[in-house]
């Protein structure tokens, strides 16, 4: 039974989920019989003249056909992508330690992976393979969109001196809390020392045979997702975690980037996203946010392997303001994360987290109580998409011994202290 924790206020409303079996498992191995111009029907790569040069990528079909089509478009970027594993020593390493060290002594982590990762992603990546013409393995395809469940187990497990590698920040504002209104969702997604996906941003616009509409930010080689919004007005974002007791983790779950494709790719509301959680168990400690337009509703789920933690807009301090960074602040999920240091894995998560705070809701939290919810950079009523903008680049490092320093906006890492 997987354990399921709420904030009080909330009825949940647990749904009988049934996967689409057509848009979510294989359906047949016809499309590898199929000619190219067969499989690349409905594709297509739009890259658009301007300075930030992100490209478009439209994927249409059957699991198999997509990630062909993918591999055509997109075969100098993988290209790209594995001379980046071949010529920095840590992404080199990490990938031959995934094809050797295991969790538990019986297989190794990309046999985990690929043993629990859905058989819709496990296609695509074939598909990619075929249609980089083997320019992109698809082993590394799938360990590519389950990299959050790898390392968030073999990190503390073998290498625990390494951290700060993914840090997320994101917040859900509605109503009272915007300038008009409306919902805003907004995120950042900071992954530190990874270059070619910071300089590689691809915008996938997917259409599977059998499933909904959505498109989601990632760059090239990636078939799960940690940013993206569905048809239906589903949006949903992924901030790593952790959770240093091996009680917490689990690799038989399913990787959370393939989880959220899942949601997208089938959920119409936020309840159908929940219900996906109640009936499948995820692998990794993540942090989950999810909205949903047209309801204006929003939620932030702190997950461990064998359950969750939520927290819903509207059962917030203020009904219209919910944030998180990279650690679990619900009062039952902390337990998942009660081994870990803040004054070293985490600290800035809590300090970008209050920052949020400030920016958001007036609140500082300690060390740095007493911030004038008239202060210039309090931001609820008046948040809008450039407001939100501005947020998501604050350059305000909160860290208790640091005098509210703030990082100019360079080219040079900010270490993840502040939110830009």
């Amino acid at each position: 039974m997987k354990e399921r924790i709420i904030l009080p206020g909330h009825l949940m409303l647990v749904l009988a989920f049934l996967f689409f079996a057509a848009g979510c498992h294989g359906d047949s191995d016809a499309p590898r019989t199929w000619h190219h111009e067969e499989l690349m029907r409905g594709a297509g790569l739009v890259e658009p003249d301007g300075a930030n040069g992100i490209r478009i990528v439209y994927l249409a079909g059957k699991p198999y056909q997509m990630g062909y089509q993918q591999g055509v478009l997109l075969s100098e970027e993988l290209g790209a992508l594995l001379a980046t594993f071949e010529e920095e020593l840590i992404w080199k390493l990490f990938y031959e330690l995934v094809k050797v060290l295991s969790p538990d002594g019986s297989r190794s982590y990309l046999e985990y992976v690929r043993e629990n990762s859905y058989d819709f992603v496990i296609e695509e990546c074939e598909g990619m393979a075929a249609g980089s013409g083997g320019v992109m393995d698809a082993d590394l395809c799938i360990m590519h969109s389950s990299g959050m469940s790898i390392m968030d187990d073999l990190l503390p497990r073998y290498l625990p001196w390494i951290s700060d590698i993914m840090e997320c920040s994101g917040f859900i504002a509605a109503d009272g809390a915007t300038r008009d209104g409306r919902i805003i969702h907004a995120r950042n997604l900071d992954y530190l020392a990874i270059d070619f996906i910071m300089s590689s941003p691809i915008v996938y616009v997917r259409q599977p045979e059998n499933g909904l509409r959505h498109v989601n930010l990632g760059w090239p080689g990636m078939v799960g997702v940690v940013t993206g919004m569905n048809e239906k007005g589903l949006a949903g974002q992924l901030n790593d975690s952790s959770c240093a007791s091996s009680r917490f983790r689990d690799l038989s779950g399913v990787p959370p980037e393939q989880q959220l494709l899942l949601m997208l790719s089938s959920a119409e509301t936020i309840a159908d996203a929940e219900a996906i959680l109640d009936t499948t168990d995820q692998a990794a400690c993540q942090v989950l946010m999810l909205s949903h337009g047209p309801s204006r509703s929003g939620a932030v789920y702190e997950m461990w392997a064998h359950g969750y933690g939520a927290r819903y807009l509207e059962d917030s301090a203020s009904g219209d303001v919910v944030f998180a960074t990279n650690h679990f602040i619900h009062p039952d999920a902390r337990k998942a994360q009660s081994h870990i240091d803040e004054r070293d894995l985490n600290e800035n998560s809590v300090s970008r987290h209050w920052r949020l705070s400030e920016r958001l809701t007036g609140e500082s939290l300690p060390p740095h109580a007493g911030l004038a919810p008239g202060a210039p950079d309090y931001s609820y009523g008046r948040i809008d998409v450039e407001t939100a903008i501005d947020i998501m680049r604050d350059p305000v490092d909160l860290r208790p011994d640091q005098g509210r320093k703030m990082f100019p906006c360079t080219e040079h890492l900010d270490g993840n202290w502040a939110l830009g």
